[in-house]
This record gives structure tokens, sequence and C-alpha cells, in this order.
């Protein structure tokens, strides 16, 4: 049987200064990593990246992880328009309207009315409003050619919003103890009518 030496003349690889790690030798095959480092089961070409992905700390990862979703949650409530966004939405549109300027071609007593309608809207109901889930179009919905069919504030004239919930919203005439609804959502229906929020009219 023949005896194999040439191991035995291979290069002592003990690493300086560790002790009690025995020295350890490289077959040299190609594709075979060399261990090292005192490091068991660690190849040496990956042994300086412990604790690092992609060549990245994992705590600078983590870290740059932390402010992006930090930055994103500081964007999300634009990004689904949540109560609290939608509510500014219809503030700053109602808060543009003049009552001396009229959009729409509407004439100059029905235009004051219609921004007194808007300004008492908001300040009666608009955060529930925003929070129970009506849209924009559902309240300040009109139709930019003029037509009757429009959303809540087009409807009261006048009259004043005396119950809303999730569903409908109840309205009183102007000079009146009758009362009508207005269904959320109703506006949807009317598929063949493009509606505008009412400060988005031309003048």
């Amino acid at each position: 049987m023949m005896k194999v030496e040439w191991l035995d003349s291979l290069p002592d690889m003990r690493v300086p200064g560790v002790p009690g790690v025995p020295p350890q030798k490289t077959v040299g095959f190609a594709g075979t990593p060399s261990f090292s480092r005192g490091v068991p089961g660690v190849p040496e070409h990956q042994s300086e990246h412990l604790g690092t992905r992609n060549g990245t700390p994992i705590e600078e990862r983590k870290a740059l992880k932390n402010k992006e979703e930090h930055k994103e949650h500081q964007e999300h409530p634009k990004m689904k328009h949540g109560p609290v966004f939608l509510l500014e939405e219809w503030e700053r549109g109602v808060a543009s309207l003049d009552p001396d300027r009229p959009l729409g071609g509407y004439d100059p007593d029905h235009w004051r009315r219609i921004v007194r309608d808007c300004d008492n809207l908001i300040a009666d109901f608009g955060r529930g409003a925003a929070a129970m889930g009506w849209s924009t179009i559902d309240l300040f919905g009109f139709d930019p050619a003029g037509g009757i069919v429009a959303g809540l504030v087009r409807r009261l004239d006048g009259g004043r919003i005396v119950a809303m919930d999730d569903s409908c919203a109840t309205y009183r005439w102007p000079f009146s103890d009758r009362t009508s609804r207005f269904a959320r959502g109703y506006l949807e229906n009317c598929l063949a009518q493009q509606f505008v929020p009412v400060w988005e009219l031309g003048v």
C-alpha cells in the first residue's frame, strides 16, 4: 500500500498569536475555500463580513430601513386621503370661495347662499362627515354644465343639515319645517355626468 507523505510538506497554517488554534492546511484544489482566522466552518473570504449583509453593517441597514419607514409614515396620510387630510382639503377649498365673485354662472344671491351653506356644513358636520366616509363630490359636487343634479350643498339652498350618519344626511328646507334626505354615494349612480368640487367651477 502506497503511503501518501506529500501533505506533510505543506506549510504550517497556524494562526499567529491565537493560542490553542491548531495548524490548518489547504489541499489547494480549485474551488476549495481556505479556512483560517480560527473561525471554524467559515471560509476566509466570508469571515471578514460576519455581522453584515451585502457588505453593509446590519445596524446601518436597520437605521436606513427605519428612516425610510418613518418617511413613508409621514407621507401616508396624504397618500391614503385619510379623514384629517380630507377635512383640510375641504377647508382650503371652501376658504377659497369669494361670496362676491360667483363661479359657475350662478347669480350673486344664489352664489352667496352656496358659500354660506359650505361654511355651515364644514362648521357643523365637516369633521364627522370626513370620518364617516363622505366624499368631496358627495358634499360639494357640482355639475360644470349647470345641471341641478349635484351634491348636498347644492340641495340646501339656504337650508340647514339637521342630522348625518354614514349613509345619508337629513336637511331642513329654508323657511320651512319640511325635511329631505340625501344619500351618500348618490352621485356615483349618475354615470352620464361629471362632477367637480364647487371651488373648481369656472368663472
